[in-house]
């Protein structure tokens, strides 16, 4: 217990202590009759002190671009993996590949499905879903493979086997991707990096 409050106890107990003794004045068996002067008790109303929130101090804003030296960004959602729909299972006919987004400084750009351009240091985040015959997605039998046009412009997190794989743009210039599962091959997704 801290000393306050050790303090404000001891205090309370004293009072209650010094409150508990023994009356030994005879009580009046009848009313009395003169006035007694009672003095009023003066009470004062003291305010008791609210806090009020003060705003947080705006963060210090970081670097235009911070290239890709950045540290990895916090998790940022993804589709579910596989995307397929397990009730169905009709062969494959098409797969269809396109980015997903694009994450700067671990925010998804707004816009930027489909996305075409970006900078070093975004992560591009990929999507692929196999289709069957009545379009509908579909289970496949193989795993996706992904072939990248130039490996050395991004590092890529998931990547074969994964069906939303991840590229981290690590230096300029335009990378082509497609996937290929059951033999049958995506179309392919081309992005610049600036």
């Amino acid at each position: 217990m801290t000393s306050p409050k050790r303090a404000f106890f001891a205090v309370l107990a004293g009072l209650a202590l010094a409150g508990c003794q023994t009356i030994r004045e005879e009580m009046p068996t009848a009313p009395s009759t003169s006035p007694t002067n009672v003095a009023p008790i003066p009470v004062v109303v003291v305010p008791v002190p609210v806090p009020v929130p003060t705003a947080a101090p705006a963060p210090a804003p970081g670097p235009a671009n911070p290239g890709p030296t950045n540290p990895a960004p916090a998790p940022t959602p993804r589709p579910s993996s596989p995307p397929t729909n397990p009730g169905n299972t009709g062969t494959t006919v098409r797969i269809g590949a396109k980015v997903y987004f694009i994450e700067r400084n671990g925010q998804i750009l707004p816009g930027s499905e489909h996305a075409t351009e970006c900078q070093v240091g975004d992560r591009i985040h990929l999507d692929a879903t196999a289709k069957d015959a009545q379009n509908l997605p579909t289970t496949t039998q193989g795993l996706p493979h992904w072939t990248y046009s130039d490996p050395g412009l991004v590092s890529v997190s998931g990547g074969n086997g994964d069906w939303t794989p991840v590229m981290l743009a690590k230096h300029q210039g335009t990378i082509s991707v497609y996937v290929e599962a059951d033999g049958v091959r995506s179309n392919t997704v081309s992005v610049s990096i600036h």
